[in-house]
């Protein structure tokens, strides 16, 4: 059934060569050979975290040049989500997500893009402050973000450019920049690849 509806939702948006469903046990090594621009591993809440990471890292080792997207048939599972990036995943959506969002992701990692839900950064951001802090310079107590600086996190992370997250609010580019080099001081990180590494390597904040 959810094999069905994700596949449905590639025919409406995506060609369909281009793209791969696959479940434990993985398709046949012939299907192995086509080239994929994204490979779609969807996943269950009943499977061990060390099962689906060694599934990501075959399929990633199997399809280097794939964008992997994590499908995960159960609720919204965002305290493993990072290990997914870290293992190999471009993207994560839960059957819980509406249509429009799960096909945006399809969009969007189609297009190159990695995709990390808006739902999953905030809760990332909201519960690893203190991983974030324990890196701020010349800081011993965690730090809380600004509601502005929290908006601007999740659009740089989405990779939103700043340009463009002054249209989408309204404001002034340098106020943007302002925020970014706020936000960026209290992470106590120079740029959003480094960001982006620290969110993915969040293992040891809850191992």
């Amino acid at each position: 059934m959810i094999s069905a509806f994700i596949r449905k939702l590639i025919e409406d948006e995506l060609p369909q060569d281009k793209v791969a469903v696959t479940v434990y046990p993985l398709d046949d090594r012939s299907s192995r050979k086509l080239n994929y621009d994204i490979v779609v591993l969807t996943i269950s809440k009943d499977d061990a975290i060390n099962f689906t990471l060694d599934l990501i890292r075959e399929i990633s080792a199997v399809h280097p040049k794939s964008r992997l997207l994590v499908f995960d048939t159960g609720s919204p599972n965002y305290r493993e989500m990072p290990l997914y990036f870290r293992e190999g995943g471009y993207g994560y959506v839960s059957v819980s997500y509406s249509v429009d969002t799960i096909k945006d992701c399809l969009i969007r990692l189609y297009d190159g893009h990695r995709f990390i839900p808006y739902e999953g950064v905030e809760w990332i951001l909201e519960n690893h402050k203190d991983a974030f802090s324990r890196k701020a310079k010349n800081s011993k107590k965690t730090k809380l973000f600004t509601p502005s600086e929290l908006c601007v996190a999740k659009a740089l992370i989405r990779g939103e450019r700043v340009s463009d997250i002054a249209r989408d609010s309204d404001r002034k580019i340098s106020t943007i920049s302002s925020l970014k080099r706020k936000l960026m001081d209290k992470v106590g990180v120079n740029n959003i690849i480094e960001l982006r590494s620290v969110m993915q390597s969040m293992e040891e904040s809850y191992s």
